[in-house]
């Protein structure tokens, strides 16, 4: 708590619109190298996670089991090299029917029925959707990888597309099939996965690149809401005529936002009404997150709280339960929760300091116990749990390749936040790079 009054000291003579970058004062010194060479992330349910070293000849993908820590899957890209990684769920069901032809014809005659078999859960598996690691790459085609097969399933690709991929966001509703992605280009497109066809594009406004997307949960079979970000944010929507989709209209800017000084890196909706009405956002290279609220028809945004933090934000993880919950992953490994009240309020003036903002504290914090356990098994992300509220699950980066699960409870039994929490020292000699390690505190 201590350290974040601190920060909220330092940002006394921050603009009141956009912030500056605070990365010259608040950058911590990295000691492993593999953070600066590898993405990764968690499923939605937070029971996968996947690793991408990036490494000079080639980029290595390595799905794990949270629950278990085992490898499930891995893959190697050695033409492209990966420019986005996230998750994402997807209906393939042609796939399945591709694959059950190509089986049907190689198969001997005895084992038909055996593999119409398990084709047949395969396709079932399809109709609800298959957990996919979506990765943008550099020469502009987004590759779907499934864990469950062991192999890309799908890949999206056309000569229009050819820089790389920043940011990939999924459609739902009436549409989901539908992926939009945003290029170096400064082209932002929206792709039909079951033809591999790309539905609209346009230009940004002033030829920046956005480099975050997410797409709005929405009740409308019609519509599509989309929060697109480099520095400044927009919400844009676009309508979509059911009897041809190609010829949908483009999107129309709902709302506009001030941003941060820096390019946005990630976005996230940050209540559980639909459609909803707030987001989170956090920046390269900037120590704060800032809380955004849509006001009714309102053209012109402002942020509604800041989130102070003890260096630049590496990640963040907004909780789905119906009082949302922020859970922030710093540079230095520091990882804070945040209760996000539905009404946000400014702190009252005074005579010397006037506030415009509402800001949140951690109610909890998790560290390491040692600042030679940050970094010999540094944190590289964080996931509340879907089926504890008062849970989190933080990945840690052993020997520089091997992710390490913790499952931590930050409230006790009586619904209490636990102020603050210590990550045990793990004994580095006892972990083997393909031995499977989940911890539970």
């Amino acid at each position: 708590m201590a350290s974040v009054k601190k920060a909220s000291k330092n940002k006394g003579k921050q603009p009141k619109t956009r912030p500056t970058s605070t990365a010259a004062i608040s950058q911590p010194v990295v000691d492993d190298a593999s953070l600066q060479t590898s993405l990764s992330a968690f499923s939605d349910d937070g029971h996968l996670f996947a690793y991408l070293a990036l490494t000079v000849d080639k980029h290595r993908l390595r799905v794990y089991n949270t629950a278990s820590g085992q490898s499930l899957a891995d893959h190697t890209l050695d033409n492209a090299r990966v420019s986005h990684l996230s998750w994402g769920s997807f209906n393939f069901a042609s796939e399945a029917q591709n694959a059950a032809a190509e089986n049907d014809a190689q198969s001997p005659s005895k084992k038909k029925r055996k593999k119409r078999s398990s084709l047949a859960a395969t396709e079932h598996q399809s109709a609800i959707g298959t957990e996919v690691v979506i990765l943008g790459l550099s020469d502009g085609s987004i590759s779907f990888f499934s864990p469950s097969h062991a192999r890309v399933i799908r890949t999206l690709s056309h000569p229009s597309s050819s820089t790389p991929i920043l940011t990939v966001a999924s459609a739902e509703g009436s549409n989901p099939s539908a992926v939009w992605s945003s290029s170096e280009d400064g082209t932002v497109r929206c792709w039909d996965l079951q033809k591999n066809d790309i539905l609209d594009s346009w230009k940004t406004d002033d030829r920046i690149p956005y480099t975050s997307l997410a797409v709005r949960p929405s009740d409308e079979d019609d519509r599509t809401d989309l929060l697109v970000a480099h520095h400044k944010i927009r919400l844009l929507s676009r309508v979509i005529d059911p009897t041809n989709i190609s010829s949908s209209k483009k999107p129309t800017q709902v709302a506009s936002f001030t941003g941060h000084a820096s390019s946005i890196t990630l976005t996230r909706w940050a209540d559980s009404q639909t459609p909803p009405e707030r987001f989170a956002t956090m920046a390269q290279g900037d120590r704060f997150l800032y809380v955004w609220d849509i006001e009714g028809d309102s053209l012109d945004g402002k942020a509604s709280a800041s989130v102070p933090l003890d260096s630049d934000a590496r990640t963040f993880s907004i909780s789905r339960s119906r009082t949302s919950t922020l859970a922030t992953l710093s540079a230095s490994g520091k990882v804070s929760i945040y209760p996000i009240p539905q009404e946000l309020t400014p702190p009252a003036n005074t005579s010397r300091v006037s506030h415009n903002l509402a800001t949140l504290l951690p109610r909890s914090t998790i560290t390491t116990s040692s600042k030679n356990s940050a970094s010999s098994a540094p944190l590289v992300n964080i996931t509340f749990s879907s089926t504890d509220s008062a849970s989190i699950t933080v990945a840690r980066l052993v020997k520089g390749v091997r992710p390490l699960f913790h499952s931590i409870k930050f409230m006790d039994d009586s619904g209490n936040y636990i102020p603050d929490i210590k990550l045990e020292d793990i004994d580095l000699s006892a972990v083997k790079s393909d031995a499977p390690v989940r911890i539970v505190s």
